[in-house]
C-alpha cells in the first residue's frame, strides 16, 4: 500500500517538474552546465543508435531465417555471366551475414558507450532531474521504435511477396492473333523451313564454314603496320620503288603490343575452330534461301515500317512502285539529266590532278 502511494507521488511530482520533451537539455544546461547537457544529448543520441541497430540485427536475422535477401546486398552482374548465378547468390548470402556480424558489432559498441554516459548523468543530476531525463529520452526512443518496427515490417513483406512471385510457374499467354515477322502476300506457300530463314531479317548472314586465316592475318599486319608510323621517301600518291627500304621505328612497348597482339589473334583463331566444329552446319538454310531466290515471280523486301519481311508478287510490286512513281506531287519529271554536268566537272578536276602529276596516266583512265 505504501508502495503505491510512492509511486503516486513521485508521477505527480515528475508531471508538475518543469521539465519536459522541449526544454530538459536548456535544464540540465542552466543547473548543471554545458558538459551534462551534451552528455544527455549523446546519451539520447546513442540510445537511438543503440535501438536502430538492434532492430536492424533483428529484421536481417529474421530475412536469414527465411532465406531472404534484402535489396542492399544484391548487385547487378553482366549478362554473359548469368551461368554463374549459383556463385552470386552464394555472394549474396555471404555479404548478408558479414553485415549481421558488423551491427553486431556496432551494438556491443553502442551497448558500452551508453552505459558510461548512463552513469556519469547519474552520479552527476539531482535523482528526480535524473529520473525525468531517463523518461523523456525513453519515450523519445520508443517513438522512433515504432516508426523503424513498420518500416521493417514493410519490407519484409514485401521482400515476401517478390519472393512468392518468383517461385510461381510464370503462365505464358496464348496470343489469339500471333504476330509473325514474315507477310506473305504472294500465291506463293511458303514452307516451314523457308518462314524460318527469312525470320532472321534481310540483315541476317550465315554462319561462315570455315575461316578465311589468310585474309584475317593480313588485315591484322596491314593495320599495325600502319599504326607503326612508316616513313619512306614517295609521297602518298607515288609508287614506292622495290628497292626502297621502309623504316620502322619500334621501341620496346610496341614490340611488347605486337606479341600481345599475335597472342589474342591466336586465341581468337583457336576459339573460332572450335565454335565452327561445334555449331550446326547451315547448308540448310543456304539452299534454302537459294530456292527463294531462284523464284522470279516473287519479290522479297523490307516492310515500311519494322524489321518485318514481306513477301509479294513481282507484278503486284512493280505494280505498286509505278503508282508511287507517277504521283506528280511526289517526284517532278526532269528534262535534262544533271549527272552530265557533274560528270564534265569530274573529268575536269582528273586532267587537272593528272597534269599536276598527283594521279598518273592509268588512274586518270
Amino acid at each position: 500500500m505504501k508502495f503505491k502511494v510512492a509511486v503516486k507521488i513521485v508521477i505527480i511530482c515528475l508531471r508538475l517538474f518543469p521539465v519536459n520533451t522541449h526544454n530538459y537539455l536548456v535544464y540540465i544546461r542552466q543547473h548543471n552546465g554545458p558538459f551534462y547537457a551534451i552528455t544527455a544529448f549523446q546519451y539520447g543520441k546513442i540510445q537511438l543508435k543503440f535501438t536502430k541497430t538492434y532492430l536492424d540485427v533483428k529484421f536481417l536475422k529474421k530475412c536469414k531465417q527465411h532465406k531472404l535477401l534484402p535489396n542492399f546486398v544484391r548487385f547487378r552482374i553482366a549478362q554473359v555471366y548469368s551461368r554463374h548465378r549459383p556463385v552470386v547468390e552464394n555472394c549474396y548470402h555471404q555479404i548478408l551475414s558479414n553485415e549481421i556480424k558488423l551491427k553486431k558489432k556496432e551494438l556491443s559498441y553502442f551497448h558500452r558507450h551508453s552505459n558510461r554516459l548512463k552513469n556519469d548523468l547519474m552520479t552527476t543530476l539531482d535523482p528526480l532531474l535524473y529520473s525525468r531525463t531517463i523518461t523523456i529520452i525513453q519515450n523519445l526512443v520508443q517513438y522512433k521504435k515504432r516508426q523503424w518496427i513498420y518500416t521493417h515490417n514493410n519490407k519484409f513483406n514485401l521482400l515476401c511477396t517478390n519472393d512468392l512471385k518468383k517461385k510461381q510457374p510464370q503462365s505464358i499467354t496464348s496470343n489469339k492473333y500471333p504476330i509473325s515477322p514474315v507477310h506473305n502476300l504472294s500465291e506463293r506457300h511458303l514452307t516451314q523451313d523457308e518462314l524460318e530463314a527469312l525470320s532472321a531479317g534481310l540483315n541476317f548472314v550465315p554462319i561462315p564454314t570455315q575461316l578465311d586465316e589468310e585474309t584475317f592475318v593480313s588485315n591484322i599486319e596491314n593495320c599495325f603496320v600502319q599504326l607503326l608510323g612508316r616513313t619512306t621517301d614517295t609521297y602518298d600518291y607515288e609508287n614506292k620503288l622495290e628497292d626502297e627500304p621502309t623504316q620502322y621505328n619500334l621501341t620496346t612497348e610496341q614490340i611488347t603490343t605486337a606479341q600481345n597482339i599475335r597472342s589474342a589473334c591466336d586465341k581468337f583463331t583457336d576459339s573460332t575452330y572450335r565454335s565452327l566444329k561445334s555449331h550446326p552446319s547451315s547448308k540448310k538454310l543456304e539452299r534454302t534461301l537459294q530456292n527463294l531466290a531462284k523464284d522470279k515471280n516473287i519479290y522479297i523486301t523490307k516492310a515500311d515500317k519494322g524489321n518485318a519481311v514481306v513477301v509479294m508478287n513481282k507484278t503486284d510490286y512493280i505494280a505498286k512502285m509505278n503508282t508511287i512513281i507517277n504521283d506528280k506531287k511526289t517526284f517532278q519529271l526532269l528534262e535534262t539529266d544533271p549527272t552530265l554536268k557533274q560528270e564534265d566537272r569530274l573529268l575536269r578536276k582528273l586532267k587537272t590532278l593528272k597534269e599536276s602529276g598527283f594521279i598518273n596516266e592509268n588512274q586518270y583512265n
